[in-house]
């Protein structure tokens, strides 16, 4: 492995230890971990190419994805599978956008900030504390 594959190795390898603990895993071998740990790289790698190329098709530039691409991604690992065989069934990826805009995602976005709600969010360029305060005027 090289030193940049090695260092995403090692820091996806807790997530794995954390994955497999929640489903009951208590103990392994090193061996299958870093097994694990390789396939968990190979998906999210396979998901990261289906996202950029959807992202490539729709809006010109795989860095302008949006969540429909993801979705769609999704679909196209395995992640997101039609309910039903035949038929345009997207009732998994409308599953998916409204986990997405919802409740628990906002819960799991406030629980990644750690208590930092007023600190400034840089990937959404804005303050969070302004945002609230614009539209408690707009209203």
């Amino acid at each position: 492995m090289s030193g940049q594959a090695a260092i995403f190795h090692a820091l996806l390898r807790p997530s794995m230890l954390q994955i497999l603990r929640a489903t009951g895993y208590h103990a392994t071998k090193g061996a299958v971990l870093d097994s694990v740990t390789d396939l968990a790289a190979r998906y999210l790698y396979a998901l990261c190419e289906a996202t950029a190329g959807h992202a490539s098709h729709n809006h010109g530039t795989p860095g302008d994805y949006t969540v429909a691409d993801i979705g769609i991604a999704l679909g196209d690992v395995g992640a997101l599978l039609p309910e039903r065989r035949g038929d345009e069934d997207s009732r998994g990826l409308d599953d998916f956008l409204a986990w997405f805009s919802g409740p628990r995602m906002r819960e799991l976005m406030d629980m990644g900030r750690d208590g930092e709600s007023d600190a400034t969010d840089y990937l959404a360029g804005q303050n969070s504390a302004q945002e609230e305060a614009q539209q408690n005027w707009r209203r």
